[in-house]
């Protein structure tokens, strides 16, 4: 039987002393996010996009529909200039729009085109799809226990991000 096959706590089960490590969940948690990545940016290709574009276009849509660069940049955890670049891309593409902010005029305001929500739509559609493929083999509990896991060790990540910013 292979591990995908398995529910969580009979793969759990058959694991190694060694699987159980904190060392070894780090790698795991780190190569599930690399390979995931790289098969939801094979997936998003046909579309135009890649997953961090679509994660930008996301968090557009998330808040507000219109940010500026600098609260993009926040909200992505990335550098100004990455954000900049990103933009480039996607307003050449069509998917957004840069405007100029009303209180301030050197502000660059940036937001979803009709055509950045259409290509977001099919991206979210290819995502679920392929979620369910991942997980088919895992029952609902298992899922259920895995999503709660995870929330709770994000949570914990971003609590300790948090206590890092104020050293």
């Amino acid at each position: 039987m292979s591990q995908a096959s398995l529910g969580l706590n009979d793969w759990h089960a058959q694991s190694t002393g060694a699987h159980k490590s904190p060392s070894h969940f780090g790698y795991l948690v780190h190569d599930l996010a690399r390979v995931r990545g790289a098969l939801f940016d094979r997936l998003f290709k046909p579309i135009g996009l890649t997953r961090t574009q679509v994660v930008l276009l996301g968090t557009l849509v998330n808040c507000r529909y219109i940010l500026n660069q600098q609260e993009l940049s926040v909200a992505m955890d990335l550098s100004k200039v990455t954000i900049g670049a990103m933009i480039d891309v996607l307003e050449r593409e069509g998917f957004v729009k840069r405007g100029i902010g009303k209180k301030d005029r050197r502000e660059k305001l940036i937001r979803v085109t009709p055509q950045g929500l259409a290509a977001l739509d099919r991206a979210r559609a290819i995502g679920q799809e392929a979620d369910k493929e991942i997980l088919a083999d895992l029952s609902e509990e298992s899922i259920r226990i895995i999503e709660q896991i995870l929330g709770h060790i994000n949570a914990i990540i971003r609590e300790m991000t948090e206590k890092t910013k104020l050293l």
